[in-house]
């Protein structure tokens, strides 16, 4: 499985209440994954030594959405502070292809694929075109806010505002100390929906297959090779769009689905002999169906004086296991935030592109970055600090 999680945020605020803390937000989401079997590489990498291979839970999906967050953390003694968000959702962007069984035999010198799966795609704007005298998706003529040069006002706000999605959602958490220097955490984010307008739908055709000439300059496992990553991975998406080939469906669709929840339960101790340095262990479970992700990571803290910290980190989870590290710098006015769950030292020579020059990591490419910039406009707080 690869994916990517992006989370902007546009505008956040808040305000100290008695024993409790408010904020709003606006964010921006994104997220994106693609769950590669076992048996395609399999499929590209050993091409010749079977005549028949079995491919199943291939697929791709993305997400966008904009939410208007409003939170509340409060104190409820000194040893348990509650927490909940709820969030209002403005979809912008919703699609997923998926091949639930392929069937690839040899038929002379061309493979001969059967498959079943799907196609769902929704967004303001969104047209997928189809190849000459068929319903036949053309994924390269796939656009958004391209329309018909007859389209009046009203047709093009209707196309725009009919494929948002609209939606909700909720954060709920804990802290409680149990006995002096070990503190639990349980949390649960993004517990909610989202529905979605003018869809467009397609399906492979089952009843009819179809034929593959095969994989071409697919170099596995080599970041040596003589085609660069950047051309391996294009010649892949060409090659995976002549082996995977869906109908356009008739009319539109609507969609309603829940949103990816996440888990976490964690659990910290700060050491008695020196309590500014903290051991503890995170886990997390990220509820996606075949893009899910579980993920248990060890941690050591260390808090010296007040501007700085410093954190790192070992995980095991079911995309393999990293080791990571945070940094935090709070300043007066003015706080930075650096950390990965994936210090990774195996990149592939840099790609020169005009002025752009940047590597690719492989091997562990599973990749985590955060970076933040906080600017605090008043005397910095502690949810309890009223008490003291």
């Amino acid at each position: 499985v690869f994916g990517a999680d992006i989370s902007e945020n546009i505008l956040s605020t808040g305000v100290w209440g008695k024993n409790g803390f408010t904020t709003v937000e606006l964010n921006v989401k994104l997220s994106a994954a693609v769950n590669l079997p076992k048996d395609l590489f399999s499929f590209m990498k050993n091409v010749g030594q079977s005549q028949s291979y079995n491919i199943s839970n291939l697929g791709v999906r993305a997400r966008s959405y904009m939410e208007l967050a409003v939170g509340h953390s409060h104190s409820i003694t000194e040893r348990l502070n509650i927490g909940a968000k709820v969030k209002f959702l403005v979809g912008l962007l919703d699609a997923e292809a998926r091949i639930d069984n392929m069937r690839v035999n040899m038929d002379g010198e061309q493979w001969r694929v059967e498959a079943n799966g799907s196609l769902y795609a929704a967004a303001p704007g969104l047209d997928v075109g189809t190849k000459a005298g068929s319903n036949e998706i053309d994924f390269n003529s796939i656009s958004l806010f391209e329309f018909e040069d007859g389209d009046d006002v009203n047709s093009i706000i209707r196309q725009i505002t009919g494929g948002i999605g609209y939606g909700a959602a909720i954060d709920l958490g804990a802290t409680y100390e149990l006995i002096d220097g070990l503190t639990l955490s349980a949390a649960v984010v993004d517990l909610g929906f989202m529905t979605w307008g003018n869809a467009i739908t397609a399906h492979t055709d089952n009843q009819q297959p179809w034929m593959f000439d095969g994989f071409d300059n697919i170099a596995i496992n080599n970041p040596d090779s003589e085609n660069s990553i950047d051309n391996q991975l294009n010649a892949l998406g060409e090659d995976l769009q002549e082996l995977i080939r869906m109908y356009k469906d008739e009319g539109m669709s609507r969609k309603a689905e829940m949103l990816t929840a996440t888990l976490n339960l964690g659990a910290e101790y700060k050491l008695p002999f020196y309590r500014k340095l903290s051991a503890g262990f995170l886990y997390s479970n990220r509820f996606s169906g075949p893009y899910s992700k579980y993920e248990g990571r060890f941690f050591v803290n260390v808090h010296p004086v007040k501007w700085f910290e410093f954190s790192t980190n070992y995980g095991i989870s079911n995309h393999g296991s990293s080791w990571g590290a945070a940094l935090s710098l709070d300043f007066p006015g003015v706080g930075i935030f650096l950390g990965t769950d994936n210090i990774f030292w195996n990149v592939t020579p840099p790609i020169v592109e005009g002025l752009a020059i940047s590597s690719v990591p492989y091997n562990k490419a599973n990749v985590s970055l955060n970076f933040g910039l906080t600017f605090n406009l008043s005397k910095l707080r502690h949810l309890g600090d009223s008490r003291d």
